[in-house]
């Protein structure tokens, strides 16, 4: 019968733990990102009026950023987490794919945007 290393096991439950708080900072830092994008976008709306169209290379970088933190929390989730990190990690992905979604909407059709090279 295998022995289990307790050692090891500890030390890569550490490990994922200290990559889910990283996580849990990269997630702020996208929610300043955005919200900062959303003040200005509201402003310039209501100052501009009609003529205003958002930037949309922010918008194309927000959302690669909110992409590529829902795919590392995604390849998280399937690592040996806690309980209440794994409820986090999952709620994570759920606030990004709503916020990919958001921005996607904020897009125009007239110039698309090739979002899978990051321009």
């Amino acid at each position: 019968m295998p022995q289990i290393n307790c050692y090891t096991v500890y030390k890569y439950k550490k490990l994922n733990n200290d990559s889910a708080v990283k996580l849990s900072e990269r997630l702020l830092e996208l929610f300043r990102r955005s919200e900062r994008f959303f003040k200005d976008d509201k402003y310039m709306r209501k100052s501009i009026g009609m003529h205003y169209k958002p930037d949309e290379n922010l918008i194309s970088d927000l959302v690669l950023q909110w992409r590529y933190f829902r795919d590392d929390c995604v390849l998280l989730r399937k690592t040996y987490l806690s309980v209440i990190w794994r409820l986090r990690v999952k709620a994570w992905i759920e606030q990004a794919d709503e916020h990919i979604e958001l921005l996607y909407s904020y897009l125009s059709n007239s110039a698309p945007v090739n979002l899978a090279e990051g321009v």
